[in-house]
């Protein structure tokens, strides 16, 4: 699925220019979201932790934290098919975050999504899609990774046709500012986490957590530097590309379990992704 936001900025895929163009190139990432402010709408309460080799304490101040999103075309399958002899090839496919959990548990906890060793997180593309959701006002559907087992199948009508099939990854790229903070006693800890924090322990190691949606009071900024966190997602969402014609041609995909779906051209993806935008306003006006 896209949204109407994204369909105004996906990029085009690659297309055949004629019946011998059997190899595809590699699509380049466009940007499709840029500089994205993460409100801080989070409802966790703060936390610190202490740096494995410096043992200071440090957290990420979500007051300048940016989001940019890239998307590109990766290609499945590049065929020639002809009249009466349909093409069909099963493939494994990636969908869902595409990182390790360590990764993505990193990324939750920047944005503010509570994660960690103690506390595990069942669903974390679920959560990562609602905060980010909630935080910049923008749509984000992220789900956690499956491998799916896909046959596709393509067929062509009267005349030979190349078919180049395409499934849209996207990138998320956060970066803000790492804040080490001059704690050095209890002090300084419960001015930085408050009076009643409590201990927690993090993949980043030993950590602290607020218990109130209170302000920093009273810890001192010792420095800041940037950070950059990417999190990959292969999404659901396939299209095909196709010489002379995709009006000859027809693609359909089919998991296990699960009956066939047929994969738009291109220009199907835009139109329904603007028919299900016109669908979700009448609703809401009903």
């Amino acid at each position: 699925m896209i949204t109407l936001e994204e369909s105004n900025q996906i990029p085009l895929p690659p297309s055949p220019a004629n019946l011998d163009d059997i190899v595809p190139p590699l699509a380049r990432p466009s940007v499709i979201f840029n500089n994205l402010e993460l409100k801080d709408v989070i409802a966790e309460p703060l936390y610190a932790y202490k740096e494995e080799r410096s043992r200071r304490w440090v957290n990420f101040d979500r007051r300048n934290m940016r989001l940019q999103v890239k998307a590109d075309w990766v290609n499945r399958v590049a065929v020639k098919v002809t009249p009466g002899n349909a093409f069909k090839q099963t493939e494994t496919i990636s969908e869902g975050i595409a990182s390790s959990t360590t990764v993505t548990e990193m990324f939750a906890t920047t944005i503010g999504v509570k994660t960690g060793i103690s506390t595990p997180v069942a669903d974390l593309g679920a959560d990562i899609s609602t905060t980010l959701s909630q935080s910049t006002s923008q749509t984000f559907q992220i789900s956690n990774n499956r491998q799916v087992s896909t046959e596709f199948t393509i067929s062509t009508g009267d005349e030979d046709s190349v078919v180049w099939l395409w499934q849209l990854n996207r990138a998320y790229l956060l970066s803000g500012d790492l804040v080490t903070w001059a704690v050095t006693g209890d002090k300084g800890i419960n001015q930085l986490t408050g009076t009643n924090s409590r201990k927690v322990l993090t993949r980043d190691g030993e950590g602290r957590e607020r218990t109130n949606q209170m302000q920093v009071n009273g810890a001192k900024r010792e420095g800041s530097s940037r950070f950059e966190q990417m999190l990959p997602v292969d999404s659901d969402v396939f299209v095909f590309t196709a010489f002379p014609s995709t009006r000859n041609v027809t693609v359909q995909m089919r998991d296990a379990g699960q009956g066939p779906v047929v994969i738009p051209s291109f220009t199907g993806l835009l139109q329904s992704a603007v028919a299900e935008a016109d669908e979700t306003t009448q609703t809401a006006a009903a």
